[in-house]
């Protein structure tokens, strides 16, 4: 049973790294959706397969993306972060004007680039801890 067991496991992480083209760390998954999208449509397209745009808030997890970027071929991606710019007071009731949106490349930079730009983009998943379950006493 161990043996199938061990088997079946690293069936699994192979469909996950390889068919799948997922990346993981301790917590997260990441996965790269080549299929251009305006920024606002990218969100939305993380949002609707369970995820979130990635968000590279550690420089251990900002070069894992940048360094997955440059493996599947590509040199930039949206990310899940907006600038906004000093002179725009951004409201929460009104569309904001002078937010841009930011593209990660593959050499670990981040740039603004215009929301509406069409381009490839990375999600996040978070990993479900299946906490252990106890008996009744």
């Amino acid at each position: 049973l161990d043996e199938n067991l061990g088997k079946l496991r690293n069936t699994v992480k192979f469909v996950k790294n390889v068919v799948l083209g997922l990346k993981e760390t301790e917590d997260r998954y990441y996965l790269l959706v080549k299929e251009p999208k305006k920024f606002r449509e990218a969100s939305m397209n993380c949002k609707l397969r369970g995820g979130a745009l990635a968000m590279p808030k550690t420089n251990n997890i900002n070069r894992l993306m940048a360094d997955y970027i440059s493996q599947a071929g590509l040199t930039r991606v949206y990310v899940g972060v907006q600038a906004q710019s000093k002179e725009q007071l951004y409201s929460t009731s009104s569309p904001a004007i002078n937010i841009s949106c930011v593209e990660l490349l593959n050499t670990g930079t981040w740039n603004k680039v215009e929301c509406e730009t069409p381009l490839f983009f990375l999600c996040e998943f978070p990993k479900i801890q299946l906490s252990p379950k106890t008996s009744p006493t």
